[in-house]
């Protein structure tokens, strides 16, 4: 995996201990020894056992070798990219045992059977990018299904709160692409942070989270709990029906001004609240007063800001903006979304600089946002996008134009056909090769279109899907998921694949 949009592991397939001019010299020699050779074979060769002899080329390189019925299909995978050293060896060449069962460990039926191999020589795989999932840990450990909201923390460092399946967690530090995850409890609707702490706002109570630490560090019981916010050691709570300021850790219920308050924030010298109607009230000295903001539509979400300011998510006539205020309603600045953010849903504002997290719906999916206010020019506000990430949900995914798109269904490739650089020792062979990509419990592996493993392209567990296109000559652009992110991947070189035959046997 990589930083970003580059995936970090990069792996080159070749041998450790070079071997060509001895491989090169052995083979001179048994080209006069062929009846040697098959008697030693057959000497050292025991009941329900049989002792495979090959010569492998004379490249550096790891080895695939697989043993093959009558009608060529692959009966058991005996080495997988396994190093030359693996193999007992002899002066007749390389040895491995056959226990004569195949991939099941069911006696494999009399008959006709073969032994071939491929070599793979100076064969590269490089990690390219993600794909329908930005928020990916680059450890590989989780994938986030789904962004509820995000957060900022001391700067620009951004947390989100992530759904994995049944479980949700706290992501830190996301906005560079590599975040450290904390476990939050499965009831969490929001997060709020106040210059040091999390707070996990859940259906009943207040979760402190350090994000350092990633524990818990203290919890507060709130029936109902619908919004809540805190900054510099002061809480404001909207549960129920009640409102409750808190400082210094002592609670004061308070009657609200209106029963159909939906959002609420804490800023330097004060607490607001709102409903979705638009109606807005600061509370301080323990009294409400109204805040006009002039023609608000519909609320959909309030933040704190930059000193004593409010940032409204609001839709204004079937369009959605934001409004920056101070605490007398005076207009600060005013941005109409473009259509690409019309779906936003919740906003976060930074308390040190002009810095906002919009998190949209894409149906299906999520999208985070940020975004920089630079400057106002002919009275309009310019900004700049500084973070865009976004995950969508998918099972099966497809590779149309050159882009990944979700899918109701599988979709098949077709095996690619590659032309191999000459085996020198193997004149007859094929001069390509048909190969694809398999997956199984450790991993996806570029294999041969019968099956046999030639090179592991990933580790990645529970894989659900691969797919591959030709990418020139005798590369491969290959593509994995596990139905939370697609992972994307470059192999090249696979032109050097030498292929060798082991011998027949009954």
């Amino acid at each position: 995996m990589c930083d970003d949009t580059a995936l970090y592991r990069t792996a080159r397939a070749s041998a450790r201990h070079p071997r060509s001019f001895f491989l090169g010299i052995l083979a001179l020699i048994l080209a006069w020894l062929p009846g040697a050779a098959r008697s030693e074979q057959a000497e050292e060769e025991t009941a329900g056992t049989h002792q495979l002899m090959f010569i492998p080329p004379p490249e550096e390189g790891v080895i695939s070798l697989g043993v093959y019925d009558a009608d060529g299909k692959l009966v058991r995978v005996l080495k997988r990219a396994a190093e030359i050293d693996s193999f007992k060896s002899g002066l007749n060449g390389l040895f491995i045992d056959w226990d004569g069962k195949d991939s099941k460990g069911n006696p494999a039926p009399a008959g006709k059977y073969s032994a071939r191999g491929v070599l793979v020589g100076d064969v590269n795989v490089s990690g390219q990018a993600y794909h329908l999932n930005d928020w990916v840990d680059p450890s590989g450990a989780t994938q986030a299904k789904r962004i509820l909201s995000a957060a900022f923390l001391n700067g620009k460092s951004v947390c989100a709160l992530a759904e994995f399946g049944t479980n949700k967690q706290l992501l830190v530090d996301a906005s560079n692409g590599k975040y450290r995850t904390t476990d939050l409890p499965a009831d969490t609707n929001g997060i709020k942070f106040d210059g040091s702490r999390v707070l996990a706002i859940c259906n009943d109570r207040l979760v402190q989270v350090d994000p350092i630490t990633r524990s818990s560090v203290g919890e507060k019981s709130y029936p109902n709990l619908h919004a809540a916010d805190q900054w510099n050691g002061k809480w404001i709570v909207l549960a129920g029906n009640q409102l409750y300021s808190s400082s210094n850790g002592a609670d004061q219920g308070i009657p609200p001004p209106r029963e159909d308050l939906a959002f609420c924030a804490q800023l330097d010298s004060s607490a607001v609240v709102a409903s979705r109607n638009g109606n807005i009230w600061r509370f301080q000295d323990h009294q409400f007063s109204p805040i006009e903001t002039g023609k608000s539509g519909q609320l959909l979400d309030i933040s704190a800001g930059k000193g004593d300011t409010i940032w409204l998510l609001l839709e204004v006539d079937s369009r959605r903006l934001l409004r920056q205020v101070d605490l007398s309603g005076q207009h600060i600045q005013e941005l109409d979304l473009p259509q690409e953010l019309q779906t936003a849903r919740k906003l976060c504002g930074s308390r040190d600089d002009e810095d906002l997290l919009l998190t949209l719906d894409l149906n299906p999916g999520e999208r985070v946002i940020g975004l920089h206010f630079q400057n106002s020019k002919a009275q309009q506000s310019v900004w700049q996008k500084w973070l865009d990430r976004s995950v969508t949900p998918f099972r099966y995914f497809d590779v149309k134009n050159g882009q990944i798109v979700p899918a109701q269904e599988k979709v098949e490739s077709p095996t690619a056909v590659i032309q191999l650089t000459e085996n020198p020792l193997e004149n007859g062979a094929p001069r390509s090769i048909s190969v694809g990509v398999i997956a199984d419990e450790t991993g996806a592996w570029i294999s041969t279109s019968d099956g046999l493993p030639l090179l592991q392209v990933t580790k990645t567990k529970n894989i659900v899907q691969t797919k591959w296109t030709a990418d020139g000559a005798d590369g491969l652009q290959v593509f994995v998921s596990d139905a939370s992110v697609v992972e994307e991947y470059r192999v090249t070189g696979l032109k050097n694949l030498y292929r060798f035959d082991a011998g027949s046997f009954d």
